[in-house]
């Protein structure tokens, strides 16, 4: 008995290890952050897990039951995304025989979790295979990833914002690494091969030596290298740079590589120039001006100052070389007949570094200066000092002292002449004031003046009259005031005080003149001022924009030739290219608004046109507004201008729409009708000659116009809206269509009501011009050579591209300086001249003047983006040449090019 359990007792020692193995193994697997699972596919599609780990159920959030019933449930939380990587890669493993591998993504509780599975097949003596894998939870790894990633492109981002790149430069290989923001400011493609050579081939040669030379030497003796330098761009252009780095040694001192970085200071050179340039401008004005000027730090010190400054107040000029304050200071005040109470308000605007202040001074020599001072303040509201003006008015005052004397003479003007108390009480009138006002003597004595106040004026125009008067100083201005009757007139006057001999005020004296029969004038000489200058805003930028529409143009051209048989995208192009028409439309309405273009009138059918400008208007009305119509069908001609007239219908639903804001239900309604003047009517518009009118109208039930701003509502840059609401043009723009087309408009408002606009129009009777709708052809080139001028960079390259997809050989020059020097090497081979009108160094007249010395017979095509009155004056000084304006149709430009050409 004891030999048999000697016998069986290594078997049961193996089976307990067996066990313990086992547990061991098991608790293994429980620990570890890593799923663990057995799965078996059938080649007829079964699929089951024999095992699965704690921690593979964990990561599913699956009991272990549920996967031993149900194993399709492991494939359902797989991402719709991910689903198809992960059958390919099921898939690549069975084939292959190799581990399957894959990461991707589960959906766990709505919750997306990132899984990588690593699992080998094994095939089984009957058929079936048997995967054993590891599955492990990377979402934290990915998530890590993720914001590496993300802060990887935001430092990329902060090196595009700051303009500012960094460069490893491997001096033993000579390879040169340089990052995005790197490759842009250089202008070189990114991911070009760089070197040292390649580099300094950027530089401009100017600075070629100098740049070398300083990193060579900075490598040589370990030194800093820092240095600001000149690139030359591809383009021709000139970019600052400022570029620095530290090199690095080996122990025997060779150097291995150099880590540095490029920052872009073009913007601030520039600003730098333009600094210095002002800077010069200012120093002038200062020298030039009649007043003593002196500009104090916030340290007290002396910054600046002029030469009137010295010379005014006798101030030995190495006192205030020396820059300290308050020596100057004490030799002002000594010369103060009040210096204490001078000395006392200095003292207070030092401290109280926000405020101005103004007020006359009486020095002890008999000289009154006017004293001015105000802080100087930064963009960010920073203290940089105070500024002092002092101007000698001992002239102006005596000069004031004869006009008092003078005044006190005039009780028998032909002006109305008022003098008061120093209450405004009035003690005298003259006839003429009787004459204007109606009011006798007796009704005005022991009146104030405001009983001519009409309310035309602002409480604060009578606050500002009165704060001036009281001060000493003589008011003049125009005004509106009320005459007995009621009724206004306009007047100009003046106001002045009369002062005793210790001068005080006793009285002022009003000097009025009844300005009716000159208002008109004056105002008809207002408008022209303000039309200026909406023209000499509106040439300034057209030049700009037509250069931006014609590179637009240009390449809308290039894209439909490589958009060739694709519909939608021809389709979209064509878009854009109508978009760019319109867009220039409104450059030519805007040259036209201030007088600076043609208008081209043409018999209009007034139903059809303003029911489509009515659609395309109401794209900028809010859907909120309810917009109505009545369009009448009668037939109805007018002579117009179909651009100024839907300008003139946008501005007008344009103010509507902004009339409504706010407005609990708002409402916009147009009506167009035939209307045929009354007797009444003619006796309102007694300049009108025409019986026949279409009679367009636009109301709201906004919030009105006050009475008091209806007149002025018409004028350019005025407007009822705040700020940023509105440039006051539109209705401007509205009243001079209407004015060109020889119409009538009339304005009814109230407040809280609403606003009526009626727009009254002579009808004709020729009927309408039929427009031809034809495309013109495009005319290819037959390899002729055109030099082609253009100091805007867009503009230069696309057009030459079109010229080169034409058929045409194009040489390029970015002003006429270069242009004559190109035509001077190539003038035996170039078949026609195409050149901007306007330029730096040499303009295209000039340059087409000067290309006439050489070839007297060379066609020449001058384009220009300003208007064309504006850059040439009378007929064009050349034969064989032609002006034409931007932007302009490449169709058409191909068929003047050979027109042109074939005439030489």
């Amino acid at each position: 008995m004891a030999i048999e359990q000697q016998q069986g007792q290594p078997a049961n020692q193996d089976e307990q290890y067996r066990r313990e193995v086992k547990e061991h193994l098991s608790n293994l697997i429980n620990r570890i952050p890593i799923g663990v699972y057995l799965f078996v596919s059938s080649a007829d599609g079964g699929m089951r897990f024999d095992f699965v780990s704690p921690r593979f159920c964990e990561i599913y959030n699956i009991p272990e039951e549920e996967f031993m019933r149900d194993p399709s449930v492991a494939f359902n939380s797989t991402h719709p995304d991910d689903y198809e990587s992960l059958i390919t890669a099921n898939k690549h493993a069975i084939d292959s025989g190799k581990i399957f591998s894959w990461e991707g993504r589960f959906i766990v509780d709505g919750e997306m979790k990132w899984v990588e599975i690593n699992s080998e097949p094994n095939q089984l003596s009957n058929g079936d295979i048997l995967w054993s894998g590891l599955m492990k939870d990377i979402t934290e790894r990915k998530l890590i990833e993720e914001a590496l990633t993300k802060r990887q492109g935001e430092h990329e981002e902060a090196q595009k914002i700051a303009h500012l790149g960094h460069w490893d430069l491997d001096l033993v290989d000579n390879e040169l690494v340089w990052s995005d923001e790197n490759y842009r400011i250089f202008g070189v493609k990114p991911g070009t091969v760089n070197t040292y050579d390649t580099f300094l081939k950027t530089v401009h040669p100017d600075d070629y030596e100098f740049v070398d030379t300083a990193y060579k030497e900075s490598v040589k003796n370990n030194t800093p290298y820092n240095i600001e330098h000149r690139l030359l761009m591809q383009d021709g252009s000139i970019k600052w740079v400022n570029e620095a780095c530290k090199t690095f040694y080996d122990d025997n001192g060779t150097p291995l590589r150099s880590i540095g970085t490029t920052l872009d200071i073009t913007e601030r050179i520039n600003l730098l120039k333009d600094l210095k340039v002002k800077n010069s401008i200012l120093s002038i004005q200062q020298e030039t001006s009649p007043d003593a000027i002196l500009v104090v730090d916030e340290n007290a010190m002396i910054a600046s100052y002029n030469q009137r400054f010295v010379e005014l107040w006798n101030i030995p000029e190495d006192l205030v070389i020396a820059g300290v304050d308050e020596p100057v200071l004490q030799t002002v005040v000594s010369q103060v007949m009040d210096s204490e109470a001078f000395l006392s308000r200095v003292r207070y605007l030092y401290e109280h570094r926000e405020e101005s202040s103004h007020e006359e001074l009486l020095l002890r020599d008999g000289r009154v200066i006017d004293r001015y001072s105000a802080p100087v303040f930064g963009e960010r509201k920073q203290y940089y000092g105070r500024i002092w003006y002092f101007r000698d008015i001992t002239e102006r005052r005596q000069n004031e002292l004869e006009f008092r004397k003078l005044s006190q003479a005039v009780n028998s003007a032909g002006e109305g002449i008022i003098i008061t108390d120093e209450n405004a009480v009035i003690d005298y009138v003259n006839p003429a004031f009787s004459n204007i006002t109606g009011y006798g003597a007796e009704e005005a004595i022991g009146k104030t003046p405001a009983m001519l106040k009409s309310h035309a004026q602002d409480p604060s125009f009578y606050k500002d009259l009165w704060e001036t008067i009281t001060r000493g100083e003589v008011w003049s201005g125009t005004l509106i005031d009320r005459k007995k009757d009621g009724s206004f007139y306009p007047a100009m006057m003046s106001v002045a005080p009369i002062h005793d001999d210790q001068g005080e005020i006793t009285h002022y004296v009003s000097l009025q003149q009844d300005m009716t029969e000159h208002r008109q004038l004056e105002e008809q000489l207002l408008q022209s001022q303000k039309m200026e200058a909406v023209g000499t805003l509106v040439g300034g930028i057209a030049h700009d924009f037509n250069n931006m529409l014609a590179g637009i143009a240009g390449n809308v051209f290039l894209a439909k030739r490589k958009a060739g048989d694709n519909t939608e995208v021809v389709e979209k192009l064509d878009r854009v290219e109508t978009l760019g028409g319109r867009a220039a439309d409104m450059i030519k309405q805007l040259l036209i608004f201030a007088r600076k273009d043609k208008v081209t009138m043409k018999t209009v059918m007034a139903a059809s046109f303003f029911k489509e400008a009515l659609r395309l208007a109401e794209s900028g009305v809010p859907e909120n507004i309810n917009l109505s119509y009545n369009i009448s069908e009668e037939q109805m001609l007018i002579q117009g201008d179909s651009t100024q007239l839907q300008q003139l219908i946008m501005n007008l639903l344009n103010n509507a729409r902004d009339a409504v804001s706010g407005v609990s239900k708002p409402a916009i309604h147009c009506q167009l009708e035939p209307f045929s003047a009354d007797d009444s009517f003619r006796i309102k518009h007694p300049e009108n000659n025409t019986d026949n009118f279409i009679h367009l109208l636009v109301s709201d039930n906004g919030h009105g116009i006050p009475q008091d701003k209806l007149d002025r509502i018409f004028e350019p840059f005025f407007t009822t809206k705040s700020v940023g609401k509105g440039s006051g043009l539109g209705l401007s723009m509205v009243f001079g269509a209407v004015e060109r087309h020889n119409g009538i408009i009339e304005l009814q408002s109230e407040v809280g009501e609403g606003t009526v606009f009626h727009i009254y129009l002579p009808q004709v009777e020729q009927q309408p011009e039929t427009i031809s709708d034809k495309q013109v052809d495009i005319i290819q080139g037959q390899g002729e050579k055109i030099l082609f001028i253009d100091d805007d960079d867009i503009m230069r390259s696309t057009t030459a591209e079109v010229l080169r997809g034409l058929g045409y050989e194009v040489l390029v020059s970015v002003d006429g300086k270069q242009g004559l020097e190109t035509f001077k090497s190539n003038m035996k081979n170039i078949d026609l001249i195409i050149t901007d009108l306007v330029m730096p160094e040499m303009g295209g007249l000039e340059l087409a003047q000067a290309v006439r010395q050489f070839d007297g017979a060379i066609p020449i095509i001058l384009a220009t983006g300003y208007d064309m009155d504006d850059v040439l004056v009378g007929d064009i000084p050349l034969d064989n040449s032609l002006v034409i304006s931007k932007p302009f149709s490449f169709s058409d430009l191909s068929q003047l090019i050979q027109k042109i050409i074939k005439t030489k």
